[in-house]
């Protein structure tokens, strides 16, 4: 029977839409961007060599199907590889979401068609790219932008009334936004793509935004939970919001493009352009002779330098040093392993944090570590003064010095909801305890005698109540599962509810433990589907609860409480057989009552664990009218 604030839950979280499928987020994805692409025209990038983007149908494998359409043979060719199985479809969608592999379009031919305006910043001297970002979205607010890898990309939806004039505005576009950017003394690159296809001349391809690092849970809703809804102020991955983000954009005509081009030419300095031009060639010519120079020089290997380095301390904080500070250890627990929080960032170094193109990427995590060093959330001011001093920024420190700080109290501001301080290292290693955690989760299960083998476990089982308060579940669907990995995780848990007093599982910590498991060859790789498996397999063992609440730290953990205690057996009749020489007679016992000890071991277990089996049962118990059939030879 559900108490009232679990059926309040259950009403709550049922609100939220039903997750979608792999097939249903790939198909509405391709709804929205099919009328602005030419499906016959896709690109993808090659796994092989430099990794250059190529046309998957080429004019050539254009030319060969019309010749196969009218009955000709072609040696070589082969209309279903080459032609039917390259067109743009929803699978592909799914591949780039999903895989992340990615897909490139050029523009359509039904009068609609986007321009990609592509930011690049690949080199490390080009750190202005939030800048060129902001002058785009300033003359192009209709259009759809998101964060890559090594810059910044917009979408232009955009009608036409002739191929020409839009591939002309395509390149008008790049000429004018280059300008634009040397006028504003912006080091970033800018390129337009994704221009139509005509007989002359095969169109630019065009990267499709759909890469994403979220979770698979997270891709198929279509709402979130509002503490899971914050991760997108930081990120531009792909997912249903994007989707409707991308769907909100205005298409407009490609003459309003040409007049906001026309606005950027008139304000455009010439004599800036060409000066800042060359001072760009210099860096550029200065940064290519420090790689080929670097590339002449042999790198030491000598074994005691290594070790020196590996030594070396880092430089110390002592200027941010107050008495309320704890002490200057290493990044959380003391870089010993997972730590319930971001332990990637944990174990990152300044060496790491320096080389990191993205601006934002590079200060969020350098908050990360300063906090950490801390162990508190560090202010404005300290992060700036240690950003500095430990030269983690390029450029002149005074350039983009307001727009820098501004960037940085977003960042502690992110920080201080995720970051606990409790957790800045204690010194001691938790690989041990966590070794032990696991030994203990295997005697248990050899107890039980489930310690191996495989087991079907249904997940993704949506719960909810109509008005009648009847219980209703979704069927969901099954997963096979190693019982060796479920035990695994559940020494991950029993460790982690060990270290967090409110019972927390942070899906971060069990990510880190599970993927150093999986290093060693003890668990599978990280998937969360087959993470979920285990973990309903526990459950439905009795060994944990997983409640539907969240830590109260804010840090995205559901609590769990682990529960494998031996229930009252109080009122249970139990029927023993009184054997004599000819019959068998029962006789029945009722338990009337039951006494618990007080001091449960730690772990929980009730009991101890049974001797080692030894020789089988003796004759004599066998009852003496059954005459031995067990032939000795």
């Amino acid at each position: 029977m559900l108490t009232t604030k679990d059926r309040k839950h259950e009403e709550r979280r049922c609100r939220l839409p039903a997750p979608m499928s792999r097939k249903e987020f790939a198909q509405e994805t391709f709804a929205a961007f099919e009328p602005y692409i030419n499906i016959f025209d896709p690109g993808q990038k090659a796994t092989w060599g430099d990794g250059t983007v190529y046309h998957t149908i080429t004019k050539e494998d254009w030319k060969n199907y019309h010749l196969w359409k009218g009955g000709l043979n072609i040696p070589g060719f082969s209309a279903q590889r080459d032609v039917a199985l390259n067109i743009f479809r929803p699978w592909h969608v799914e591949q780039h979401i999903f895989k992340n592999w990615p897909s490139y379009y050029t523009g359509g031919k039904n009068g609609q068609a986007m321009f990609y305006q592509d930011t690049d910043a690949h080199h490390p001297w080009q750190i202005d790219q939030e800048r060129a970002r902001e002058l785009l979205e300033a003359d192009f607010p209709f259009g759809y932008f998101c964060r890559s890898r090594r810059g910044e990309n917009s979408y232009l939806k955009a009608r036409y009334n002739s191929v020409v004039a839009f591939n002309r505005t395509a390149d008008r576009m790049q000429d004018v936004i280059r300008r634009w950017f040397l006028h504003n003394e912006i080091l970033c690159d800018f390129e337009t793509k994704g221009t139509i296809t005509t007989d002359d001349k095969s169109g630019s391809l065009a990267k499709l935004p759909f890469h994403s690092s979220y979770e698979e849970r997270l891709l198929l809703l279509r709402r979130w939970q509002p503490f899971e809804e914050e991760m997108l102020k930081s990120y531009d991955d792909w997912c249903y919001y994007r989707l409707e983000e991308f769907r909100a954009k205005e298409t407009v005509n490609v003459a309003r493009i040409n007049r906001i081009l026309e606005n950027i030419e008139k304000r455009i300095d010439e004599s800036k352009v060409h000066k800042f031009a060359a001072y760009k060639e210099e860096i550029r010519a200065r940064h290519e002779a420090e790689q080929h120079d670097e590339a002449r020089t042999p790198r030491r290997t000598s074994v005691a330098v290594s070790i020196l380095e590996k030594k070396s301390p880092q430089p110390a904080l002592s200027s941010l040093r107050s008495e309320k500070d704890g002490s200057l250890g290493r990044a959380i627990n003391c870089g010993s392993g997972p730590d319930g929080v971001v332990p990637s960032v944990g174990k990152t170094g300044l060496s790491d944090i320096r080389s990191i193109t993205d601006a934002h990427q590079r200060r969020l995590k350098f908050s990360w570590w300063i906090s950490c060093r801390l162990r508190r959330v560090a202010t404005v001011e300290e992060a700036l003064a240690a950003y500095k001093e430990h030269g983690c920024f390029s450029g002149q420190w005074e350039d983009g010095l307001e727009r820098r700080t501004n960037n940085f109290r977003s960042c502690l501001e992110y920080v201080a909801n995720i970051f606990d301080p409790a957790k800045c290292g204690s010194g001691k290693p938790q690989r041990p305890e966590l070794d032990e955690q696991i030994r203990e989760c295997f005697g248990i299960a050899r107890f039980h005698l489930i310690q191996s083998g495989s087991a079907t476990v249904k997940i993704n089982v949506r719960v909810w109540y109509d008005e009648y308060g009847q219980r209703h579940e979704s069927t969901g669907r099954n997963r096979v599962i190693d019982r060796r990995h479920a035990h695994f995780l559940h020494g991950i848990i029993r460790h982690s509810v060990a270290v967090h007093e409110d019972g927390a599982i942070p899906l971060k910590t069990m990510q880190c433990w599970w993927e150093k498991l999986a290093n060693e060859g003890k668990l599978p790789e990280w998937e969360y589907d087959y993470y979920l498996a285990c973990r309903t397999f526990l459950e439905n063992l009795g060994w944990i609860n997983v409640s539907g609440t969240w830590s109260r730290r804010n840090h995205k953990a559901q609590t769990c409480q682990i529960t494998y205690t031996k229930p009252s057996v109080v009122g249970t009749t139990y029927r023993y057989p009184e054997q004599e020489e000819q019959f068998v007679s029962y006789s029945a016992i009722t338990l009337i009552t039951q006494s618990v000890a007080e001091d449960w071991p730690a772990s929980h277990v009730f009991g101890q664990r049974p001797l080692p089996r030894g020789q089988p049962p003796p004759s004599r118990l066998l009852p003496s009218r059954i005459p031995p059939k067990i032939s000795w030879n």
